[in-house]
């Protein structure tokens, strides 16, 4: 229980006499209370700067620079960094903690970087890695399995951005690492975790659907609430993708409950997106919401997703027509989403961003574009196309597949009557039908 030994670290840390105890202190502070968390680190720093004690710096602006990427703070992470290679140079500290500096502001980069320069990077530095002695003479503050496994996962992120599928082999290389040093289940758990994807993408379902119901059972024995809201939102796109809507909604909706607990904004946004499509076809109202309040802390914290939920929110807004009522302010947006038990939009976008006038100002362009792109169907259509993916795949299987052909039908259903969207629903069902001719161009 961390509010259990708030008090004996507290005191611990009184007595000056342990380095670091501050940032440790942050740390089981920080399951309880973020925000006092993040002071916290931030005195830490401060302090250890009027020391002259560049190795507690140095831990510390690690620990704020991950504050920082995990709340979506990208640009204050990348200052942070290039402040701790100084310290780092201060200290005195090795080439394998050198090396861990730049692996960590790589990982930050690569919440908005290009993939491709992200993988490039990745392959510079662990050209630099190979040439490292195992041990050096110089004090470090990293293992050098961390350095390791975390330039593995940073590569195999950016494969997945490029759907490569060698991605799967830098992941069983990153397990193999943990399980040769004996690291626990849990650990173990967070790269087998992301297999799910390429395995998704290569048809794989039923066996990416056994490793996701595994894992979940092993984070929920951790308690580890950060990665439970991701394993739930992975169930959701599955079931999402099979058609099951009302159970992709549950396990959405349970995942944003967890994310919003961790704070962390970039899975914020991409649970607030997915909800919204998965609503599509039961509340498309309530969707727009989620699809804004994704848009919204995407742009005030450069989460990559957000241009994809304007987009959608664009098209929701044409389907539901001028007269829909669209949140006439950002409290009002707050109180919709807030209908979800624990999802606390106000807080996380003070934490974001402290200036309130800011992010209402940020919210207002958002309707103003929304409303824009609503009223220029072709422009929200190029931005949208990409919806229809599912439904050609859909009119691929349903020949063979009575499932398939049964959420075709409903997707279709849906769309028959859209403005927007009515002439291509009819072509699908004529091409579904056998017919092949020119004019259905």
């Amino acid at each position: 229980n961390a509010a259990a030994v708030l008090p004996a670290l507290r005191a611990i840390v009184a007595t000056a006499q342990v380095p670091a105890a501050d940032v440790f202190l942050a740390e089981v502070l920080a399951v309880i209370d973020p925000g006092a968390a993040e002071r916290q680190i931030r005195a830490a720093l401060q302090a250890a700067l009027r020391r002259g004690d560049y190795p507690a710096a140095w831990l510390a602006s690690k620990a704020l620079i991950d504050r920082c990427r995990e709340t979506g703070r990208i640009a204050e992470a990348l200052a942070l960094a290039n402040k701790q290679k100084e310290y780092t140079k201060q200290a005195g500290l090795g080439p394998w903690t050198q090396l861990g500096d730049d692996i960590h502001r790589l990982q930050v980069q690569l919440a908005t970087d290009d993939p491709v320069q992200v993988r490039a990077e990745v392959e510079r530095l662990h050209t630099i890695m190979e040439t490292l002695p195992a041990e050096t003479d110089q004090s470090e503050r990293v293992s050098v399995w961390n350095v390791r496994e975390t330039l593995l996962d940073i590569g195999f992120q950016a494969a997945l951005r490029l759907s490569r599928w060698d991605a799967l082999e830098l992941n069983a290389a990153i397990v193999a690492s943990q399980r040769a040093r004996g690291a626990p289940a849990a650990e173990i758990a967070l790269p087998r975790f992301n297999d799910y994807g390429p395995l998704t993408e290569l048809g794989r379902t039923d066996e990416a659907a056994e490793l996701l119901r595994e894992c979940k059972a092993v984070f929920e024995a951790a308690h580890d609430f950060s990665m439970l809201g991701m394993v739930l939102s992975a169930l959701a796109q599955l079931e999402g993708e099979r058609g099951h809507d009302d159970l992709a909604i549950n396990l959405e909706l349970s995942a944003l409950r967890y994310k919003y607990v961790t704070e962390e904004a970039q899975e914020i946004v991409i649970s607030h997106h997915n909800l919204a499509g998965y609503l599509r076809r039961r509340d498309r109202l309530h969707g727009l919401a989620h699809r804004l309040a994704a848009a919204l802390i995407a742009s005030l914290s450069g989460a990559w997703t957000g241009d994809e939920s304007v987009h959608h929110a664009g098209l929701d807004l044409n389907v539901l027509g001028e007269a829909a009522a669209v949140p006439a302010s950002l409290a009002e947006l707050c109180h919709r989403v807030a209908e979800v038990p624990g999802v606390e939009l106000g807080r996380l976008l003070a934490l974001i961003t402290p200036d309130g006038d800011a992010a209402e100002r940020a919210f207002r362009d958002l309707v103003t574009h929304v409303r824009a792109l609503a009223n220029d169907p072709p422009a929200v259509i190029r931005g949208c196309l990409a919806e229809w993916d599912p439904v050609i795949s859909a009119i691929l299987a349903a020949g063979s597949d009575p499932e398939a052909a049964a959420v075709l039908n409903e997707e279709l259903d849906e769309d028959q009557g859209s403005d927007t969207w009515g002439a291509l629903v009819a072509v699908f069902r004529r091409f579904r039908g056998g017919d092949t001719g020119q004019e259905l161009l």
